[in-house]
Order: C-alpha cells, then sequence, then structure tokens
C-alpha cells in the first residue's frame, strides 16, 4: 500500500479517534503535525518544550563571522531554525550567491528554497551523518573549507570528523536552545487530569527538557504510562537512556511520518 493510501485509511477509520497527544514543538512550527493528528481523529494538545533565542554578538564578533561566511567554500544548514537565525545575522542573502549550500530534511530545504534559494546537496536520510557521508563523496579530497551555523546543544561529532579528514571548518553557535519553563504547568495539568496518550519528541533536546520537567514536577508515575514517539534513532536512544518505553520510530524522519508510524501502532495492537 502506497503513503498516499496509508493515509487516507488511518483518516478515513479516524485511527487516532479519542488519543490524545502531546506535541512538544514550538507552536508555529508544529502547525502540520497537529492537522495531520486532527486528519485521523485525535486531539492535539500542543506543549512547546523548547525555545530559541539567538547569540547576542558584537560588532567585532559578527564582523568576524561574516568574514568566515564569505570565505566559506559550502555553507551547512541543518535545521529551519539554523537558517532562520543565520538571515537574521548576515545583512542580505547574496553572500551565499556563490556558495555551495548543504540542508538536512525537507523542511529545511523548502524554507530555503522560500527565500529563492536551492540547496546543492540534501541527502534522502534526514541525519546529520548521513550529510557527513555525502559531503565526502561530494567533495571527494578537494581543498574545501565549510561554515555551519548551529545551536549549542547540536550534534559535533560529524563536525569534528570532517576536520579529521583535513577540511577547514568554521562553526559557529549563533542561537540557543532552552527549556521552554512557560510549558511546565501545562505538562503537569495533562499528567493529572491524565489526558495523554502519546508524547511527541521530534530531538534529543526535546527528550531531555521532557525528563527534567518530569523529574521536577514528580510525574514519573504518569509518564510511564504513555506511548513515546520520536524522530530519528539519536532521539530514541536518548529516549531509552531515559527510561522512557515504550518508543515508536519512523523509517523516514519526519514529524507527519512520526504521526502515520503512531497510527500504525494503535492499528496493529
Amino acid at each position: 500500500m502506497t503513503n498516499s493510501n496509508l493515509c487516507e485509511t488511518y483518516a478515513i477509520n479516524q485511527v487516532l479517534k479519542g488519543k490524545r497527544i502531546i506535541v512538544t514543538r514550538e507552536k508555529k512550527q508544529s502547525q502540520s503535525m497537529c492537522k495531520r493528528i486532527h486528519d485521523y481523529g485525535g486531539t492535539c494538545i500542543q506543549v512547546p518544550l523548547i525555545s530559541y533565542t539567538p547569540v547576542s554578538f558584537s560588532p567585532k564578533e559578527k564582523e568576524e563571522l561574516l568574514a568566515d561566511v564569505e570565505q566559506a567554500t559550502w555553507v551547512i544548514f541543518t535545521s529551519q531554525n539554523a537558517f532562520h537565525f543565520f538571515i537574521e545575522l548576515v545583512p542580505n542573502l547574496s553572500i551565499l550567491e556563490d556558495k555551495h549550500i548543504a540542508v538536512v530534511g525537507d523542511k529545511t530545504a523548502a524554507y530555503l528554497k522560500s527565500f529563492g534559494l536551492e540547496p546543492d546537496l540534501s541527502p534522502k536520510r534526514f541525519t546529520s551523518r548521513a550529510l557527513y557521508e555525502q559531503i565526502l563523496q561530494e567533495v571527494n579530497g578537494q581543498e574545501t573549507s565549510f561554515f555551519i551555523p548551529v545551536s549549542q546543544m547540536a550534534n559535533q561529532q560529524w563536525i569534528q570528523d570532517l576536520r579529521k579528514k583535513g577540511y577547514q571548518i568554521k562553526s559557529k553557535t549563533i542561537y540557543h536552545t532552552v527549556k521552554n519553563e512557560a510549558s511546565k504547568q501545562l505538562l503537569r495539568d495533562c499528567f493529572h487530569r491524565k489526558v495523554v496518550d502519546v508524547v511527541t519528541l521530534a530531538s534529543s533536546s526535546a527528550v531531555t527538557f521532557f525528563v527534567q520537567m518530569v523529574q521536577e514536577l514528580n510525574l514519573d508515575k504518569f509518564s510511564a504510562r504513555v506511548i513515546y514517539a520520536c524522530i530519528g534513532s539519536k532521539t530514541a536512544a536518548v529516549a531509552k537512556k531515559y527510561g522512557l518505553a515504550p518508543i515508536i520510530v519512523p523509517k523516514k524522519y519526519t514529524t507527519n511520518t512520526m504521526i502515520d508510524a503512531v497510527c500504525q501502532y494503535y492499528m496493529e495492537e
């Protein structure tokens, strides 16, 4: 059965009817996810666990950052947030005119395209490791330099591995990923009212912040009764480390396929 046929089946059968699903992404980034939950009959409860704040740069630091971009052969954006905060720093996008651009994820690619930019490289698997492997194939040992804007919680291992291959890397933290304390009371209320069936976690930082809030609010006994859906093997590994179970992981690492995987889980129960 094709993916479109599966989606139609989930919608017709209202597979998620009566299911209350917590979406932990920022509200502005979770609209399509919530629509999918509603289309399948479920209830979307938005509890954004993460906030993003820009790094403040002095004029000299900003000048150095722009110089690093100008000197780079490739500029790599591993998320929509990385590009969002990047364009707030640069005077205009002409700075990318002669650059090769690599991205992770369809949504990141679509976000760049909305600004008239066409990524040169976007791996089919939406992971930094897949990006690393494809970059090696693309540059094939040629002398190459990279500029990579990241958050303070970003996975740096693949960047270190590129350095070990002899490539010139300028990696700069341009935004911070922080716990959204404003959602703590909402999370508490959801669990105490027992209105949670599934918690969706789209990143390792979301898992970390969720577990921290659960522990701070003494919700462990409640959180043990729900199902967890994670995007990506790395996110799932962090969730398992914290003892979260059962865990659903889609084959394709997107928010929509994560909801489809939740549907499949309930259909197979």
